[in-house]
């Protein structure tokens, strides 16, 4: 019965000492882990990027039906022929002037842009 004690003893003191891991073990695991992650995050970059790609193709494909919809509808923009208006009629509320106070307008424009101080 006396070893039972230093039995107990020595598994004691041999405990903590057990538990302590190889340096070298111990850089290797963290060599490990760190390679580890950098697989996931180029896994999760090539994911990201994939799924960038399927959704430009996505929208290309929706916007080549959205125009063959279109031409398929032939729903072109028309627009109507511009009204032709008859020589001395008005078109509408604005005033007329005359062409020879035009003419006279636009000469005194002209002199007074040329002389520039």
């Amino acid at each position: 019965m006396a070893r039972l004690p230093v039995l107990l003893f020595a598994l004691t003191i041999a405990g903590p000492a057990a538990a302590q891991v190889d340096p070298s073990l111990n850089a290797a695991l963290q060599m490990r882990e760190t390679e580890l992650m950098g697989q996931q995050d180029l896994a999760r970059m090539r994911d990201i990027a994939q799924h960038n790609q399927i959704t430009t193709l996505e929208t290309q494909v929706q916007t080549n039906q959205r125009l063959q919809e279109l031409q398929a509808n032939n729903l072109r923009l028309r627009l109507p022929p511009p009204a032709a208006y008859p020589v001395g009629v008005s078109s509408g509320p604005y005033p007329r002037i005359p062409d020879a106070e035009l003419a006279a307008s636009r000469a005194r424009i002209q002199a007074a842009s040329r002389n520039r101080r």
